[in-house]
């Protein structure tokens, strides 16, 4: 009897220690923590053989981290934006690395640093070297606005290079719709200009197209690009403006569309219509509402539209005004509309009213 209960007790002890296996199986039990990563130290040290064209950039990296190979390389740039990387190359342990670079400008300033990747990214600290010779001068616009009137026919443009230079410099231009459209409203250009050896100023032109109608004034967005023997200066886009000057256009207005005459009772409580039409000359829609005024007490409207007034196909503007702020008095025989279009042109106009007794 003895016997067989050691027996059972030892099947129990061995069925407690398989279930407890089992347990340790299931929930992944590790004797050892997951470790923390930490990132790699770097530090940015002076450049050297820093030639017209060429530099060697150097740092040194102190430490891997967690990480058992680090990839090294440097960013560059003539801001400390950078914009340029070279190529990474892998570190399995701590020590200085070196990178060649060309293709630089002459006598300009760049900035560098260094930069190591392992599980981590960090960054040395941002140095600055500048290559041998003289600097190249900048071209540019010589204004960031340039204005023509429409019927001038076409626009000059000229762009400044900041010092002579003994090489031949060359920059593209190139001409991009504002409001104004090509080639409705002027001819696209672009093209390459030359500035000779010496040389430190040359022009451009847009062809303007020339309306008999009255518009608004338009733009034209003008851009440089792909420098040769020089860098882009400030400013490097511009705007020209294509000014109207064409008569302003004869508004006309309807008191009351659709009848007459135009009869108003100046102590009514109501608002009068008023019509801005649309003709072959003017387009209503180009009213700057905010502006217009009318009758003698130069009232602002209550409430617009644009809708076609006189089923003419063209789109209109009426306008609603308090007849009792009008300021029109008993025998006044015309009432007055003033105001501006968008674009700050002045616009004028009066029709014809009969004053009536107050019923």
């Amino acid at each position: 009897m003895k016997e067989k209960a050691r027996f059972a007790r030892l099947v129990r002890i061995i069925v407690v220690l398989v279930i407890l296996a089992s347990l340790c199986l299931a929930v992944n039990v590790s004797p050892v923590s997951a470790q923390l990563a930490t990132p790699p130290q770097v530090t940015t040290s002076r450049a050297t053989f820093v030639e017209t064209n060429t530099a060697n950039l150097n740092g040194y990296l102190r430490d891997l981290g967690t990480a058992s190979s680090v990839a090294v390389s440097f960013e560059y740039g003539i801001t400390p934006a950078y914009g340029s990387e070279t190529m990474p190359q892998t570190m399995y342990t701590s020590g200085s690395f070196a990178t060649g670079i060309g293709g630089l400008i002459p006598g300009t300033t760049y900035h560098y640093r260094a930069k190591a990747v392992g599980d981590l990214e960090a960054y040395g600290s941002d140095m600055t070297f500048t290559t041998e010779g003289e600097s190249q001068p900048e071209v540019a616009f010589s204004s960031a606005t340039y204005g023509v009137a429409e019927g001038d026919g076409s626009a000059t443009i000229t762009l400044t290079l900041s010092a002579a230079s003994l090489d031949t410099v060359m920059v593209d231009f190139d001409t991009n719709d504002g409001s104004a459209v090509a080639p409705d409203d002027y001819a696209a250009a672009s093209g390459t200009l030359t500035f000779a050896p010496g040389s430190t100023g040359e022009t451009f032109h847009v062809a303007i197209v020339d309306h008999s109608l009255y518009e608004m004034d338009e733009t034209v967005n003008l851009t440089l690009s792909n420098p040769v023997n020089t860098t882009l200066g400030t400013p490097s886009t511009a705007v020209l403006t294509i000014f109207d000057d064409d008569p302003s256009p004869e508004v006309e207005i309807d008191i009351k569309p659709g009848s007459f005459p135009n009869s108003i009772n100046p102590k009514s409580k109501g608002v009068i219509p008023v019509a801005i039409l649309t003709t072959a000359e003017f387009d209503a829609s180009t009213v700057d509402v905010e502006t217009v005024r009318f009758g003698p007490a130069e009232i602002e409207a209550v409430h617009y539209a644009l809708e076609d007034v006189d089923n003419d196909g063209d789109i209109d503007m009426i306008l609603h005004f308090k007849i009792r702020d009008s300021g029109i008095q008993a025998g006044d025989t015309e009432a007055e509309l003033t105001g501006q279009t968008i674009e700050g042109r002045n616009i004028h106009a009066t029709d014809s009213v009969r004053t009536v007794p107050r019923s």
